[in-house]
C-alpha cells in the first residue's frame, strides 16, 4: 500500500511538473517588453492595394477623436502616440511636467518620460512605475545607463535598450528634472 502510494505521489508530481513547463513556454512575452518575434506559423497576407490605387500610397490619419473616462481632453490615434509630446489624458493630476517629460528631444531620440511611464509616473505595464522613487536612486539609475554599468539581464528586451540610448542623449540636468518630477508625486496603487 506505502509503495502504491509513493508511486501515485511521483506520478502526481511529474503530472503538475509537466503543467508547469507548459505554462513556461506560454509565457506573456509581450508583457515584458521582449521585441523577439514568435516564429512565423502563417505566411504573411498580401497587402491590399492602397486606396486611390497608388502604389505605396499612405493612409491618411484618423481624424477620430478618442476619450478616456473623466478627461477633459481628446485626442486622435497619432497624437496619443506621439513620442515627443503624448496625449496628456489628465492634466490636473500631476504637477507642471518638465520639457524632458513632456516632450523629450526629438533631434536626438528622446521619447517623452511621459509617453512610457506616464504624466502620472505609474507606467505602462511593460514599463517601471517611477512615482515616488528617490531622486537619488532615479538620477543613479539613469547614470549608470548613461555610463554603461547597467543593463537588462535579456537583451531582447527593447524598452531597456531604449532607456540606455535616451540616458546617454540626456543631459545630467535632464535626468535631475525628470526625478525631481516624478519623485514628487506620491506612489498609490
Amino acid at each position: 500500500m506505502r509503495k502504491m502510494l509513493g508511486v501515485s505521489i511521483v506520478a502526481l508530481v511529474c503530472a503538475l511538473a509537466g503543467t508547469g513547463l507548459q505554462a513556461v513556454a506560454e509565457f506573456p512575452s509581450w508583457a515584458y517588453g521582449v521585441t523577439t518575434p514568435p516564429p512565423p506559423v502563417a505566411p504573411p497576407a498580401t497587402p491590399a492595394p492602397a486606396a486611390g490605387g497608388g502604389r505605396g500610397a499612405a493612409a491618411p490619419p484618423d481624424p477620430t477623436l478618442l476619450s478616456l473616462p473623466g478627461a477633459t481632453q481628446q485626442f486622435t490615434r497619432a497624437q496619443i502616440s506621439n513620442q515627443y509630446g503624448p496625449a496628456d489624458w489628465y492634466p490636473g493630476d500631476h504637477p507642471q511636467m518638465p520639457e524632458i517629460v513632456a516632450k523629450g528631444k526629438q533631434a536626438q531620440n528622446v521619447a517623452a518620460c511621459s509617453l512610457c511611464h506616464m504624466p502620472n509616473g505609474k507606467g505602462r505595464p511593460e514599463n517601471a512605475p517611477v512615482a515616488g522613487i528617490p531622486v537619488e536612486y532615479f538620477v543613479k539609475t539613469l547614470m549608470d545607463f548613461k555610463n554603461d554599468l547597467r543593463a537588462s539581464s535579456d537583451p531582447r528586451k527593447a524598452n531597456t535598450n531604449r532607456m540606455i540610448a535616451f540616458a546617454k542623449a540626456m543631459t545630467d540636468e535632464e535626468i535631475l528634472h525628470a526625478a525631481t518630477y516624478f519623485n514628487t508625486m506620491p506612489w498609490t496603487q
